[in-house]
């Protein structure tokens, strides 16, 4: 899969992600419903398109699947869907962290 970096920041930009620019990249940012983030992403101008490895990266960056990304371009993927999407892998998250802290319990 090849995209081009136009089509990824509009894609974003529809679903809610909000840019900053800093130097020759743009950060997108998600943010929830209270203004928590912890999905972000970085966009070089300098790379017209996104494949391979950069492109893999870039998705592991959003939290998204292939099929996932595919849909965020073609808008298939609406704002709610991609909320949803976010809100479980926040949940998976905290459970983690959960799982992993070393809290003592008499």
């Amino acid at each position: 899969m090849l995209l081009k970096s136009r089509e990824i920041e509009t894609a974003l930009k529809k679903k809610g992600f909000i840019e900053v620019r800093k130097g020759d990249h743009k950060q997108f940012y998600y943010l929830d419903d209270i203004g928590n983030t912890f999905i972000k992403t970085r966009i070089s101008h300098g790379n017209p398109e996104y494949g391979g490895q950069l492109l893999a990266s870039l998705m592991k960056q959003l939290h998204l699947t292939s099929s996932q990304m595919k849909n965020l371009i073609n808008c298939p993927l609406t704002k709610e869907e991609l909320c949803e999407i976010y809100a479980q892998e926040m949940k998976s998250l905290e459970i983690q962290k959960l799982g992993n802290s070393n809290v003592y319990h008499e």
